[in-house]
């Protein structure tokens, strides 16, 4: 008999939390989680534009948004509503800190 494994469960936080931790030397977005509009609304006030609104559940570039100013923020904010989605996801939405610089990507191999 196989052993089961255990599902994985996927969301951005958790890795955010990781290494957002004092000591670590990693920078970190600011990111927040949003329940609704008015979250979203709050957290990029908070935080500052532009920012990044991620679907908490999923995976690669699905449904990522940025939002450069205040009229990007609503509409994105609006493709978020359960009756707009396209892809699997939890309602709430991850706010995060817009981070220029060089885009690196990094592949891992199991």
């Amino acid at each position: 008999m196989r052993a089961q494994r255990k599902p994985r469960k996927r969301g951005r936080p958790a890795p955010c939390r990781e290494v957002d931790q004092p000591g670590a030397g990693v920078p970190v977005p600011a990111y927040r989680v949003a329940d609704n509009a008015t979250d979203v609304e709050s957290a990029a006030a908070e935080i500052g534009l532009p920012v990044i609104l991620k679907p908490i559940v999923g995976g690669g570039s699905s449904g990522v948004r940025l939002c450069r100013n205040v009229d990007e923020l609503a509409e994105h904010t609006a493709a978020f509503a359960p009756t707009q989605r396209k892809w699997q996801s939890s309602p709430r939405i991850l706010v995060e800190e817009f981070a220029q610089g060089p885009h690196f990507i990094v592949l891992s191999l199991r």
